[in-house]
């Protein structure tokens, strides 16, 4: 029998184990299952390498007039290097809804689900960006959590 990946659950009930199985009234029976999606931003300070993570949506930085892509086309010691070493601080900007309606597209073509865990709205538009997204999509298997935290 095959194994379900990390987050899988039965759409009967939540999984006893990590087989593609489960036994209801003594019957074995083959579960239609989803997935659950993780999608950070680039504030949580993870790398795209991680496998902590199914999903990572950057956050822009402007270093006057020269835009990155947070842990994309700027990593943490060249942004570190460039703020000790230029003239005028960097500007940031939250990712555009148009990219979190690609990513809550493509989990809800998919029939998955997905938890974000963003920046504090406090301190981001990010989390208002995704909410946007989520209703333009009108998906209700995106789960959208306020972190109220950054690092």
């Amino acid at each position: 029998m095959p194994t379900l990946a990390r987050g899988a659950m039965c759409l009967n009930r939540p999984l006893q184990s990590s087989l593609a199985g489960c036994a209801i009234n003594g019957n074995l029976h083959l579960c239609a299952y989803k997935l659950i999606k993780i999608l950070l931003d680039s504030a949580s300070d993870v790398i795209a390498s991680d496998t902590n993570h199914d999903y990572l949506i950057s956050i822009r930085i402007n270093f006057d007039g020269e835009d990155f892509r947070d842990g994309v086309d700027i990593d943490s010691d060249t942004f570190y290097k460039r703020l000790v070493s230029e003239a005028v601080f960097p500007c940031t900007s939250q990712p555009s809804p148009v990219e979190f309606e690609e990513i809550f597209s493509k989990v809800k073509a998919d029939g998955d689900e997905l938890i974000y865990l963003a920046v504090s709205s406090k301190l981001s538009g990010t989390y208002q960006c995704a909410m946007l997204a989520k209703e333009t999509v009108g998906y209700e298997g995106i789960y959208i959590v306020d972190t109220l935290n950054a690092t």
